[in-house]
């Protein structure tokens, strides 16, 4: 295997002989950065073609649409198939034989959060965060921070090289300065979630564990345990996480309607407003993704139409993850008809709401 440099830590590159490969690491440590910069440096030698697949898509049913894009071919193709480690070995193994089956030199990147033994992996690649030095050094690149700020960025992030790259970006659009997103970054004590004595339950306490897996109705409580902690927002279902984004809204003065559990036509949320120039509604649709899952310019895409079916004022994309830079550009062209709001957009609707 031949190896090679990206962002200071050393990765590896596959070699043509190699099935499939794993990139394992946690959220937010560049495992599609790294499946993209192989695409970039090999992905000419595949002339069968590149595929990319998100596999907790393929399971709810469209690996039919994986299977009519991968073209029948005896020639080399490289399918990249993220999360794979939601897929048990048998679903695993069912995946990989019907890739191969369309085509037999297919090879194979697959990511994960958690090192699988599936025998039909060739190759594990573990990826992790940076350190202090790396994160100095590369955070500060093109950046006029003081050291300070550098230091209290890495506490609070803990050296996600992801989380890193989309706050320089922030600063580099000047979106925010960087004294803002050290604000934003930073978790704040409220009172939190009492139990029947009145004392303060902790996070790890079972009947805390408990609360998060059972919760129905979010209240004030819920939301600054959030606010504390953040990385909460990923212990919850989808669903709580659409009634933590509507609780926000009604906190902000929105006549708010959640859909039913079996969805409104793509709408998650109803928003409406009455002020002195007249009545508006919003359509709010929530994604509670991964940090590294970035939403891509098909879901604002969608999210337009249905706001036009529906002859509504305007949609809000709300994720817990952060948008793609074409994403982005796309919204900047439909300003007064889509809003976003990212992981640290809803980072600034609690700490404006807790000062309420």
């Amino acid at each position: 295997m031949k190896k090679y440099t990206i962002n200071s830590e050393l990765y590896y590159s596959i070699s043509v002989d190699i099935v499939l490969v794993m990139i394992v690491g946690k959220a937010g440590t560049g495992k599609t950065t790294l499946a993209n910069a192989f695409v970039e440096k090999y992905g000419k030698q595949f002339t069968g073609g590149v595929y990319w697949s998100n596999v907790p898509s393929m399971k709810f049913g469209t690996i039919d649409l994986l299977d009519e894009e991968i073209k029948p071919s005896r020639m080399p193709s490289l399918v990249i198939l993220e999360e794979l480690g939601h897929l048990n070995e048998k679903e695993f193994t069912k995946t990989v034989t019907r890739i191969l089956t369309k085509s037999p030199l297919a090879q194979m990147l697959g990511t994960s959060q958690e090192r699988k033994h599936y025998d039909l992996i060739d190759c594990t690649v573990e990826v992790g965060y940076l350190n202090r030095k790396e994160f100095d050094a590369l955070f500060r690149l093109g950046l006029n921070l003081s050291a300070g700020i550098v230091a209290g960025m890495y506490n609070e992030i803990g050296g996600n090289p992801i989380t890193m790259g989309v706050l320089s970006n922030l600063i580099i659009e000047n979106l925010f300065t960087a004294d803002q997103l050290l604000y934003y970054a930073k978790p704040f004590k409220r009172s939190g979630i009492l139990g029947p004595d009145g004392k303060p339950i902790e996070v790890g306490d079972k009947s805390y564990t408990k609360i998060i897996s059972t919760i129905s109705v979010v209240n004030r409580q819920f939301l600054n345990k959030i606010a504390e902690n953040p990385s909460l927002m990923y212990d919850l279902s989808p669903r709580q996480f659409e009634k933590i984004v509507a609780e926000l809204l009604e906190s902000k003065g929105y006549e708010v309607k959640i859909s039913p559990a079996t969805r409104d036509g793509g709408v998650d949320i109803y928003a409406a407003e009455k002020n002195d120039l007249g009545s508006f509604l919003y359509l709010v649709q929530c994604k509670r993704y991964a940090p590294e899952h970035h939403v891509g310019v098909g879901l604002i895409r969608e999210l337009l139409g249905t706001v036009e079916l529906k002859r509504a004022t305007a949609g809000i994309l709300v994720t817990s993850s952060f948008f793609s830079k074409d994403a982005k550009e796309l919204q900047q062209q439909l300003a007064y008809k889509i809003g976003l709001k990212d992981y640290f957009g809803i980072q600034k609707w609690i700490k404006d709401s807790s000062l309420k």
